[in-house]
């Protein structure tokens, strides 16, 4: 497409993994640091990541790999993995060089880069949003500028309930029943969705580092949720669903089936369960 972009691939031969990273500037060389840095930034955990295991036919498709969902992956976070296509011996265009291999000053290159919008037929729409005596401009191509923006009609507006009651996700402890349940909802739409990331509590929490937060899977906190406000049928189905995973297999086993047993029994009548029992 003529714009300047350089993907950097590496490959770690001790641990049989990969990375790609994708960087963009008028001037190659630092598309090429800003390769480096984004695979490198972060905690040590964060780096090794981005590296994925190496294909094992480089001409087929992963069949557990999405590529829906590596692209939001890789888009948001930078921890996608990229198709083994970036392994390929043959071109699928001619490089010809850089037709901006050095950057001479920044007004060079802000011209540069309108001119390459030009030709690629888009719009440009600049803001400046410098009302706070910083300078500062949200820069929109349309057509571009959207990363994030290729759900299927019946995924919006599920991502989108996901967005509103975010904020409770983040305070439960003063959350209202009726919030509780807003959340608890909108979560269980998402089953079977690929999201912008993948949705996973772990992920909300960021800034806490508490080892049970960091290990927290959807079904087990849909199931406290649910639970929370009553709905035993609901928390007990997700039980179910959560020891069915892998998030269940390196902790208490006994306890999450004692914890499913009573779930199910929670609703009957003290007859009923008696007779279950006996």
């Amino acid at each position: 497409m003529g714009l300047p972009v350089l993907g950097l691939l590496l490959v770690n031969p001790k641990t049989n993994r990969y990375t790609f990273h994708v960087g963009a500037d008028p001037s190659p060389i630092t598309a090429l640091e800003r390769c480096l840095t984004e695979i490198y930034q972060g905690r040590p955990q964060d780096v090794e990541a981005r590296f994925h295991p190496m294909p094992v036919n480089f001409n087929e498709k992963s069949p557990d790999l999405s590529w829906r969902a590596a692209y939001y992956e890789t888009t948001s976070s930078g921890f996608g993995q990229w198709p083994s296509c970036i392994f390929s011996e043959t071109d699928t265009y001619s490089f010809t060089g850089f037709s901006n291999p050095i950057s001479y000053s920044d007004a060079n290159d802000l011209a540069y880069l309108v001119n390459k919008v030009k030709e690629l037929g888009r719009d440009l729409f600049i803001r400046d949003v410098s009302f706070l005596d910083f300078p500062a401009f949200q820069i929109y191509i349309p057509g571009m500028s959207e990363t994030d923006f290729i759900f299927e009609k019946t995924d919006f507006p599920n991502w989108m309930d996901i967005v509103r009651n975010h904020r409770t996700l983040l305070n439960l402890r003063q959350a209202t029943d009726d919030c509780v349940v807003n959340l608890a909802n909108a979560i269980s739409r998402t089953a079977g969705l690929t999201m912008p990331v993948s949705f996973e509590p772990r992920r909300w929490f960021l800034s806490n580092v508490h080892p049970e937060l960091q290990q927290l899977s959807k079904d087990y906190l849909l199931t406290m949720l649910y639970l929370r406000i009553g709905s035993y049928n609901e928390a007990a189905n997700y039980m179910d669903m959560f020891m069915q995973s892998e998030f269940s297999h390196n902790g208490p086993r006994l306890y999450y089936r004692a914890l499913h047993s009573y779930l199910q029994l929670r609703p009957m009548t003290f007859r009923r369960i008696k007779s279950k029992i006996c």
